[in-house]
């Protein structure tokens, strides 16, 4: 059996993401503004709802 998935998305580099989020931090634009190098402006946005959700940001800045 090969170790190769099919279908569904690619994976999310999460330090890309982690700088898209901070992109739109230090900017103020709006998350549909992010550039794609950090990938879909969709992907970026739903991260950041889920570690604002889990307290991952609080977990970050102690």
């Amino acid at each position: 059996m090969s170790s190769t998935t099919i279908g569904g998305r690619p994976p999310s580099c999460h330090r890309m993401l982690t700088t898209g989020m901070i992109y739109v931090l230090r900017t103020g634009c709006a998350w549909r503004a992010v550039p794609p190098d950090f990938g879909p402006w969709e992907t970026v946005y739903s991260r950041w709802r889920l570690w604002c959700s889990k307290g991952v940001w609080e977990k970050i800045l102690k």
